[in-house]
């Protein structure tokens, strides 16, 4: 009796465990048994089912794949995340801006790619194959994903204010340009979500942060002014330390550590880029500058004022109109007057023989001379006498000797002096050799002093 009783124990028991159902699998699923080719395919591949509670997805691939697991795996995750749409909120930063409707395509498809890379929280339903080819079929819960997501926008959220606050901070210390490297961070940490709503609350009050932090990065550059000069006088001889001084400015507070670009005909092929000083003023040296009628752009350089790598932030500040002066460059050529005293053996001579020479030289240089000392930039003081040398055979030998002085009118400095010594003259006399000494003198001037005077003057 007892035998019998525990046959029919064992019996329900076989076929108790016959009628289970299989468990659920999650995640990949191991290497499926031998294909069975009697059964029949299961009705989630023959039609997708629909659902308000989950995300579905279905792929395949040829078992002929050594990753075909893997593979089917993947293509099903793409065809969940295609039901999760990605739309622009109308209370959206990116909705405001005009950036035009392909610009909008593209940031949807990066938000779109972004979030296909986080389907986390996925699991496997079931899969099938034919022994050719394999089936898996994924579905991720929606209020799972939502809450996710609602976690990460917070944790974003949290941090863009935290920066926008210090921006704001920033801007009451006057301190312009970190403020707007802050608004920057600010829009940056919620980069994933200009695209939708982002309502904050700050200081009590209830906010749009990407709409706020945009329209203090916007203000803060379009407050940005560059006073001074709008033409800048040069002269062929500008020193190193002559500079044009622009100042930078919000209102009436200096902007200091502005990145600055200038480009324009007088700054030359490639641009020059600078920074505001401490003081808020911008130092261009006229040897900076290249002479003639032209023009140079001083403008904010907008690049640089985005202290993040975000594409797309870059893009949104190309459209902020950057803060620009144009100045325009006029060269003046410095006009020489010279006076001369020139002696032979200590007697004035009627002509000025150095004089013309030199007008003659520098002429060809494209020196301009005045006759009117007071319209002069430039004094020129020459001056010449002759010495007796020797005489052998009744030819007498002597010697030319010329100083020459020139002094900045402005400064009443001298900025140049030259000296040419024992140029000789033979003649019958000294007063002859004298004047031989001086007509001699022309090749030493043409091919040696004037141009060394127009080198170091012009």
């Amino acid at each position: 009796m007892v035998r019998s009783t525990l046959l029919f124990c064992a019996l329900i028991a076989v076929f108790a465990a016959c009628k289970s159902t299989p468990p659920q699998t999650t995640g990949v699923p191991s290497q499926p048994s031998a294909p069975d080719r009697s059964s029949q395919k299961p009705g989630w591949l023959l039609q997708k089912p629909q659902s308000s509670l989950y995300y579905q997805g279905i792929g395949n691939a040829s078992m002929s794949d050594p990753d075909y697991i893997q593979t089917a795996r993947n293509e099903a995750l793409d065809d969940l995340a295609a039901e999760i749409s990605v739309t622009i909120s109308s209370s959206s930063l990116l909705y405001q801006l005009d950036l035009g409707d392909r610009f909008r395509e593209e940031y949807q498809n990066a938000i779109k790619a972004d979030v296909d890379q986080q389907l986390e929280g996925h699991e496997l339903v079931d899969s099938w194959q034919d022994g050719q080819m394999y089936w898996a079929y994924y579905r991720l819960s929606k209020s799972d994903h939502q809450q996710r997501l609602e976690r990460e926008k917070n944790t974003a959220l949290e941090k863009g204010l935290d920066f926008y606050g210090r921006a704001l901070n920033s801007s009451s210390r006057q301190e312009y340009g970190l403020a707007i490297s802050y608004f920057t961070q600010s829009l940056a940490a919620i980069e994933n979500y200009l695209g939708e709503d982002t309502k904050v609350t700050y200081n009590g009050n209830s906010i749009l942060l990407a709409n706020e932090a945009y329209a203090g990065l916007k203000n803060t550059i379009n407050g940005i002014r560059f006073e001074g000069p709008g033409k800048v006088l040069l002269n062929r001889r500008s020193l190193a330390q002559d500079n044009l001084e622009i100042a930078v400015r919000y209102e009436n507070a200096p902007v200091k550590n502005l990145p600055i670009r200038l480009s324009g005909s007088a700054i030359g092929t490639r641009e020059k880029t600078k920074t505001s000083g401490s003081n808020g003023s911008l130092l261009i040296s006229h040897k900076e500058l290249e002479a003639g009628d032209r023009s140079f752009m001083i403008e904010a350089n907008i690049e640089r004022l985005n202290s993040t790598r975000s594409e797309l932030l870059a893009a949104i500040m190309k459209q902020l109109p950057a803060p620009k002066k144009e100045v325009l460059v006029e060269t003046k050529t410095l006009t020489l007057y010279i006076s001369s005293a020139e002696n032979n053996l200590g007697k004035p001579l009627p002509k000025g023989l150095l004089n013309s020479m030199l007008v003659g030289a520098l002429g060809q240089q494209g020196a301009v001379f005045t006759d009117d000392e007071k319209e002069a930039d430039l004094l020129m003081k020459v001056t010449a006498d002759t010495r007796e040398g020797s005489e052998l055979s009744g030819l007498f030998t002597s010697f030319l000797d010329i100083t020459v002085q020139v002094v900045d009118k402005s400064t009443n400095k001298e900025i140049y002096a030259d000296a040419i010594y024992d140029l000789k003259g033979i003649q019958l006399s000294y007063e002859k050799a004298g004047l031989k000494a001086y007509q001699d003198a022309r090749e030493k001037i043409e091919k040696e002093l004037a141009p060394n005077i127009w080198k170091n003057l012009y």
